[in-house]
């Protein structure tokens, strides 16, 4: 968190701080971290951002993997991001990024279970 926090904080140029959001959502363990500071700083990163880059603020979430987080991720930014250069098709891209990694985890789910018990 401290070190999303120095996207905002004016310390460095959004541009480059925002390294540290697109490296916590890279991973799954700080992903809803960086999720959730986006949520809740939407607006004041669209307003430090260039021009347009609020299109690619849903990416975000693109790692998520189950029905729950695309509904939550189609309802957040639907409306926000979609409303700039590019959104529409970016968060598109990002829901059906969702749906088939969830789509695949249940599809595979038991197999890779059922195998791994067998170690």
């Amino acid at each position: 968190q401290k070190s999303l926090d120095l996207i905002l904080n004016g310390e460095f140029e959004t541009r480059e701080a925002m390294r540290i959001l697109w490296g916590a959502a890279s991973h799954p363990e700080s992903r809803p971290a960086a999720y959730a500071f986006v949520k809740g700083h939407f607006a004041a990163l669209v307003e430090r951002l260039p021009r347009d880059s609020g299109s690619t603020l849903a990416r975000v979430a693109a790692g998520f993997c189950d029905d729950a987080q695309r509904a939550d991720v189609d309802t957040f930014f639907n409306g926000r991001s979609t409303i700039y250069v590019g959104g529409p098709r970016i968060l598109k891209q990002t829901l059906e990024q969702i749906e088939q990694c969830s789509r695949l985890q249940r599809a595979e789910e038991a197999s890779i279970t059922s195998f791994l018990k067998s170690y």
